[in-house]
């Protein structure tokens, strides 16, 4: 008898996918997920959750195999955690909601090869009276318009048949929605892309559908055993008796053109509070919605897994080639054969443009749609699972199509390799309308796990908001599946500018005003210094400045600098670097809270003064500011020092150092920088104002006489002349204000450039001067010579602070936290 062979077991040396991990897309069991403008990730049910631009709105259908299905709509509250229902309703069975988008978005930016920011125009239908405002297509090719009309709780609906052309406006009753049914066949549909294109007041819906058995009456195939046995049975209907070869996927692809329309007038009562009795009336637009099929695209007999509009920006210039493609439809079939090996992909691209019907009606109202076939691209050893698009934040010379391509096998590494993720796949860029690979982007990595490489795929994908990493649904066929982060194709430099490529996605963000995490978590990789870090900031800024207002952009500029290097501390190992990043998104902080203070002295003023309400919370703020000056002068003391920037008269080797031979403190940058300069003046004085105002106070107001006890005590003992301090930041305001391009560096770095020298050495000459200072009161505190005591004020110092009032936190309410700054 033969033993069995005694050894280890052969190691795989390569990976590979079979066809059955592909079917998920043609069999619609994927899970999407959405991206907000808030960077809040959602993932659903088999369904398709939707959010608008602005994050505010949340909606999602619920599908059901044997029960109505479910369709919801949430509102956000302010804290992005916190969601309302708003309206919910439900569906039939077989009236589920395929496709869904929002209408009335707001514009979005662009930054061209030049530099130049550019606004891009509204895409599809406006929506003056109405947010938000929901377009819906379901399974029986129908398309419904909900929206919430201003001044009015309730959702509103309005629906119209997608396969014949038909209107329906709002207060009409919606007929009932019933699907295409032939003898015997009932036709639904499976795949719908809704198109909003750039300029035009029309949308096109593209549909795919499926034919399938009808449910038969039941006594039609029942036995009756009673008849006699001589009687016949009548033959089948002849257009029944080949009704099966009809059945399955349809091989064409169904467009519809959809129109809003906002024209109409009419006098309706506007709901007032319950205790006014008598309602107004005023002149509202009655909404209207009309549909007019398109020819179809004929001949496209695999199965479709994506289908997609992608619409093309119009030329900035504002000159508009003849007919000009301003919408695409991309559509990837795939075909599996005799299902022995995996399948192979196909990407069809189409051009929609949009002529007039004749030369001499060249109206908006006489134009319709034509399309075209543009270009096909076959995928043989690869299967292309994904893709998406935006034009948000790219050039026209960089505008492409984004795709998933995933291969059909590779290497697997050594076992004794510490390597714990495989490239299974990569993402690129092809180029409109001829669908090749794009020069200006160079391919990145789709990563899986080792244990699931081949198995675990990205079969739904969407952009983050500001086009820095792709979203996607991994789908596996040996656990559940996951969302996953992956990196786009890396934008090549465009030499001859030298501005890093997500600069350009950093100053539409800011333009946007939307948020910036997605590109906070790209600049805090280890991948890139904190010197091309800060380069890529100051590139951003000084983009940004060309489109917008400098007084908005400093604060969201603020707010981008204080995530990027917060973000970046929590993940650098180095501790001298870490302590540069904290120092510098604590600078940031400081600047926003200044500005904030300022603010809250602003709204608490009256005609004589402050506004004694609110007394307690100006004396909290004020206790701020002081601990902020204190800190800010003990720094220019300590740099003075280190420094040798001024002479002492005691000084026996008569010392002198040249102007910072080490890096100025990120806290000094209030000494250079306008913007924060100018919040210091300014709550110097309103500390020094809101003193003068309770110590005039009489001695009949108990409640401001302890304030002012407080307060009095405060600043008299902080070792800083505040009537001194104010006209010495009034003269270096005005000698601030001429660092041009560098107030714009500073910015971005949260500390002083070495150009700021010279400005930031006489300023500390002037504020560290004995006139203003009292050094003894300063660094020593009179609770610091008693035994015992300062551990307790250590103790009390480690307790948190709340970011707006200033106040220290009880620990009993739960609160809301910022994301930014974490307070």
């Amino acid at each position: 008898m033969l033993s069995p062979s005694k050894g280890k077991a052969k190691e795989e040396t390569r990976w590979s996918s079979g066809w059955w991990e592909y079917h998920a897309l043609l069999d619609q069991t994927q899970r999407p997920v959405a991206w907000s403008s808030t960077c809040t990730i959602f993932s659903a049910h088999p369904t398709q959750p939707l959010v608008t631009a602005r994050g505010e709105w949340l909606f999602a259908y619920f599908p059901s195999g044997e029960i109505d299905g479910v369709a919801c709509l949430w509102q956000r509250a302010a804290p992005l955690d916190v969601w309302g229902v708003k309206e919910w309703w439900t569906l039939n069975r077989g009236a589920g909601i395929v496709a869904a988008s929002w209408l009335g978005g707001p514009r979005e930016w662009t930054v061209d090869d030049r530099g130049s920011p550019t606004r891009l125009p509204p895409r599809g239908p406006r929506t003056p009276v109405s947010n938000p405002t929901l377009i819906l297509v379901t399974e029986t090719r129908w398309v419904t318009i909900c929206y919430l009309r201003q001044y009015f709780p309730s959702l509103r609906m309005i629906s119209c048949p997608l396969s014949e052309p038909a209107s329906s406006a709002e207060g009409q009753p919606n007929p009932l929605e019933q699907t295409s049914n032939r003898p015997g066949s009932v036709k639904i549909c499976t795949r719908a892309a809704i198109g909003l294109a750039y300029n035009e007041l029309s949308i096109v819906v593209a549909t795919r559908s499926r034919v399938l058995p009808s449910t038969r009456d039941n006594s039609l195939n029942s036995m009756n055993l009673t008849l006699p046995l001589t009687l016949e049975i009548p033959s089948s209907e002849p257009e029944l008796a080949t009704e099966w070869e009809t059945w399955g996927e349809e091989s064409c692809i169904e467009l519809c053109e959809v129109r809003l329309d906002w024209e109409g007038m009419a006098v309706h009562p506007i709901p007032t509070p319950t205790p006014t009795p008598t309602p107004n009336s005023a002149q509202t637009y009655i909404p209207a919605v009309s549909t007019a099929p398109l020819p179809a695209l004929q001949g496209f007999e695999l199965g479709l897994a994506n289908l997609t509009f992608i619409p093309t920006p119009t030329n900035p210039s504002g000159v508009m080639e003849s007919s000009p493609d301003t919408l695409y439809l991309a559509a990837s079939y795939l075909d599996f054969g005799d299902y022995t090996s995996t399948p192979k992909s196909e990407l069809v691209l189409h051009a929609l443009s949009r002529v007039s019907e004749s030369a001499s009606s060249p109206a908006n109202e006489s134009r319709t749609w034509t399309c075209r076939h543009a270009a096909t691209r076959s995928f043989t050893n690869s299967v292309l699972t994904f893709m998406v698009s935006s034009a948000c934040g790219q050039s026209p010379s960089t505008f492409g199509l984004f795709v998933g391509i995933m291969n059909s096998s590779g290497p697997l590494p050594r076992e004794k390799t510490r390597v714990k993720e495989v490239a299974t796949g990569i993402t690129k860029v092809l180029k409109l309308p001829d669908l090749t690979d794009h020069e200006r982007w160079e391919p990145g990595h789709i990563m899986s796990p080792i244990d699931n490489a081949g198995r675990e795929l990205p079969l739904n994908a969407v952009l983050s908001l500001n086009n820095s990493m792709l979203l996607c649904n991994s789908l596996s066929s040996v656990g559940p599946s996951r969302i996953t982060l992956h990196m786009l194709p890396k934008l090549v430099q465009n030499t001859s500018s030298g501005v890093p490529p997500v600069s350009f996605k950093l100053a539409t963000s800011l333009l946007t005003g939307t948020s910036t995490t997605d590109l906070s978590h790209v600049l805090a990789l280890p991948s890139m210094s904190l010197e091309q870090v800060g380069e890529t900031l100051f590139h951003a800024l000084i983009l940004a400045e060309k489109g917008q207002d400098k007084g908005t952009l400093t604060w969201r500029a603020l707010g981008l600098v204080l995530e990027t290097y917060k973000m970046r501390a929590l993940r650098v190992d180095s501790k001298p670097e870490r302590e540069i990043l904290e120092a510098r998104w604590q600078t940031a902080l400081d600047m926003c809270s200044l500005a904030s203070c300022n603010t809250a002295f602003e709204d608490c003023k009256d005609d004589d003064g402050f506004d004694l309400d609110a007394v307690w919370q100006l004396v909290g703020l004020s206790a701020w500011v002081v601990g902020f000056v204190e800190k800010l002068i003990k720094e220019c003391i300590l740099s003075s020092d280190l420094t040798g920037s001024s002479q002492d008269d005691d000084d026996l080797f008569e010392s002198s150092s040249p102007v910072f031979q080490t890096p100025a403190s990120s806290v000094l940058l209030h000494l250079a920088h306008p913007y924060a300069l100018k919040n210091l003046h300014a709550a110097v004085s309103n500390v020094a104002r809101f003193k003068n105002k309770i110590g005039s106070l009489s001695a009949s107001e108990e409640n401001s006489q302890i304030a002012k006890s407080v307060l009095v005590d405060l600043i008299d003992c902080c070792g800083i002349d505040f009537n001194a301090l104010y006209p010495v930041l009034v003269g270096l305001l005005a000698e601030a204000k001429k660092f041009g391009v560098e107030e714009t560096r500073s910015l971005a770095l949260c500390e002083p450039t070495s150009t700021m020298g010279p400005h930031i050495r006489n300023a500390i000459d002037k504020v560290a001067s004995a006139a203003i200072v009292n050094k003894s009161r300063l660094f020593i505190k009179p609770f610091e010579l008693m035994d015992g005591v300062p551990q307790i004020f250590d103790a009390r110092k480690d307790r948190g602070k709340d970011v707006i009032s200033k106040g220290s936190l009880s620990g009993r309410v739960q609160g809301v936290v910022c994301l930014r700054c974490g307070g």
